[in-house]
């Protein structure tokens, strides 16, 4: 009920909820803000704004062929002086967690009254609160473990000239992708091993691929 509240107080006191248009908007702002921008900006063609009064009746064709070949009505645009303020909030985020807490709130009275699946429910929520979180919580450490040796056995040359053996491992947060893919969902991380790629490298460069070979 907080986590709502919250989020509904910042939402009527006219905060935005923080998501990617705020990188848009500030872009677009500065962009416009130049004078390049603004010079681009004056020069953009708006079509007329709409008539109250009735439409006219058809014109002869040739009238209708004038009008292609008319000029476009040019309208300046008028750009703020002061660009609004950043009033954004993370209201979403408030709403989205407010959410989940009522919802489980209320389908957790909604099954106590049956017997087989207000059990069932009690012990999964013991079970995800319980079992579940400690064997996350070795899990995690587990992944940290092996993924910053595999990420450090790994032979690394630099950004010049990286080896295929496994792209994702090239860079730290690709490795990290890679190895939380691998841990939750199953996918396997490429390897791609050929001849011809150990034939330039001495023994202690075929030792540290054969290193992490073996980790991986």
């Amino acid at each position: 009920m907080a986590s709502t509240a919250v989020g509904c107080v910042a939402l009527i006191l006219g905060y935005r909820p923080a998501d990617i248009s705020t990188f848009q908007l500030r872009y677009q702002g500065d962009a416009l803000s130049s004078p390049e921008g603004v010079e681009i900006a004056s020069h953009i063609v708006f079509p007329p704004p709409p008539s109250p009064n009735p439409p006219p009746p058809v014109p002869p064709h040739h009238q209708i062929a004038a009008l292609f070949v008319s000029d476009v009505i040019d309208t300046t645009v008028q750009l703020p002086d002061v660009l609004p303020p950043e009033d954004y909030f993370p209201g979403w985020a408030f709403l989205a967690l407010g959410l989940v807490i009522q919802m489980q709130y209320f389908f957790s009275n909604l099954v106590a009254p049956s017997e087989a699946i207000g059990i069932l429910f009690i012990m999964i929520n013991k079970m995800l609160s319980g079992d579940i979180t400690k064997f996350l919580k070795v899990f995690i450490i587990i992944l940290i473990n092996y993924g910053f040796a595999m990420y450090i056995a790994y032979p690394h040359t630099g950004s010049f000239s990286q080896p295929l053996i496994s792209p994702s491992f090239n860079s730290l947060i690709n490795a990290l992708q890679a190895m939380v893919e691998m841990a939750v969902l199953g996918e396997k991380i490429s390897v791609y091993i050929y001849p011809q790629y150990f034939e330039e490298l001495n023994t202690a460069q075929t030792l540290e691929i054969g290193g992490y070979l073996l980790l991986l």
